[in-house]
């Protein structure tokens, strides 16, 4: 509901600035029924599903756990395939992706709980972490507020720069919307620190989770000594690079159990432990609870 809310009500400003109809939607559903939010308030419609030609954006909004159903999917291709740019919010994303109506070309902003997941099922296809994503025929925003800056993005690209600024003051989102523009994807720890030696460090980690290798290979990226590595850990996080590293490799682990179908086994793979005895007794020390009942919660 905010995400598309804050969409709409952007385009809706701009529209009254200029006061002309620059922007025009109509919010359908698939059986042409209001539909309930996820906070209980529902969202009136306009249609059921249109004749797709015509049509310059689809906009999905979907909750993480719906699926998109026969009908939908069949629909959405066949937009495809008149031309029509797709626009994804909040868990849009996935459901876009398994039915496989999204580029490779172009990065999907992604909730952080299906990122994990999302690249482990689509290796060939680009998450990430950023707020909102926006590109000249397709946009994406991962929840919150990013419904209202890819609407100031849009509006920038077909109004302009005052437009835009304007329509971000009567919102009064200015500010917040140059934060999440200069927001990188980036794990959410990075943030928290300035040291480029140790950021480049952890950003290693994440990328060679399924490798895990030892210490002294970070150290070698960051080109400093394995003892300053550790002395930066110690200062900045409280932990040993050692233990940070686990610490992210179980954490990973816990992401795809809880999102994906993936067995323990195959978890354990992906997170860098070369046998299962092992994860499970570092899972269950990290976490307070085995894979395997977390897995059957």
């Amino acid at each position: 509901m905010l995400n598309l809310s804050g969409f709409i009500q952007g385009l809706k400003i701009a529209n009254d600035f200029m006061q002309n109809e620059c922007f025009r939607w109509t919010i359908v559903s698939e059986h042409g029924n209001a539909v309930e939010s996820s906070c209980g308030l529902t969202m009136p419609v306009g249609s059921d599903l249109p004749v797709p030609q015509g049509l310059d954006y689809i906009v999905v909004n979907m909750g993480l756990d719906q699926q998109l159903s026969p009908k939908a999917k069949a629909w959405l291709h066949s937009a495809a395939r008149h031309g029509s740019s797709f626009g994804a919010l909040d868990g849009a994303v996935v459901a876009l992706a398994k039915s496989g109506c999204l580029t490779c070309e172009v990065p999907w902003s992604v909730h952080w709980h299906a990122f994990e997941a999302m690249r482990e099922q689509f290796p060939e296809m680009t998450f990430s972490r950023r707020s909102f994503h926006h590109d000249t025929r397709v946009f994406s925003g991962a929840g919150a507020t990013a419904g209202i800056d890819l609407a100031l993005c849009e509006i920038q690209e077909v109004l302009g720069d005052d437009i835009a600024r304007k329509s971000a003051d009567e919102l009064n989102y200015s500010a917040q919307h140059r934060l999440q523009t200069m927001s990188g994807d980036m794990h959410p720890i990075l943030s928290q620190i300035d040291n480029e030696k140790l950021r480049i460090a952890v950003a290693e980690m994440e990328r060679t989770i399924e490798e895990a290798p030892p210490t002294e290979y970070f150290a070698q990226v960051a080109q400093i000594s394995v003892r300053q590595l550790e002395r930066l850990f110690k200062e900045h996080l409280e932990l040993s690079p050692k233990r940070f590293f686990l610490n992210l490799r179980l954490e990973h682990a816990r992401d795809l159990l809880l999102s994906t179908n993936l067995n323990v086994l195959d978890v354990a793979i992906c997170s860098g432990f070369g046998s299962k005895t092992n994860f499970s007794k570092k899972f269950r020390e990290r976490f307070g609870i085995s894979a395997m009942k977390l897995r059957s919660s």
